[in-house]
């Protein structure tokens, strides 16, 4: 019972506090991913990779943002690898949806 009272004061305390309401701008995205993958060796061991995500802002209307990342990885024989790549990330829109290409 006095558990309870001491939760129920809290509750009272916190609801008592001033709140802040914030205005949010709702947008409905499409984010997608493309993959692809092989072998640059024989033995498997030299691969490639290559990713694009494309990212459609504005209620799904313009394309917002790209995201290209190309890679090479080596896999070693204990099952570790290392990768070497580059992402190329360039912004179509701004934050308003105004046309404005940054790469």
């Amino acid at each position: 019972r006095l558990w309870g009272f001491e939760l129920g004061a809290f509750g009272t305390l916190v609801a008592a506090l001033p709140q802040t309401a914030l205005s949010l701008d709702n947008d409905f995205q499409s984010w997608t991913i493309l993959t692809a993958s092989g072998p640059l060796a024989e033995n498997g061991k030299l691969r490639w990779y290559f990713e694009a995500q494309p990212r459609i802002g504005d209620d799904s209307t313009d394309i917002e943002r790209l995201l290209v990342r190309p890679a090479i990885w080596y896999k070693f024989e204990n099952g570790w690898s290392i990768w070497a790549g580059y992402g190329w990330t360039p912004t179509f829109l701004d934050s308003q949806y105004n046309d404005k290409y940054r790469s």
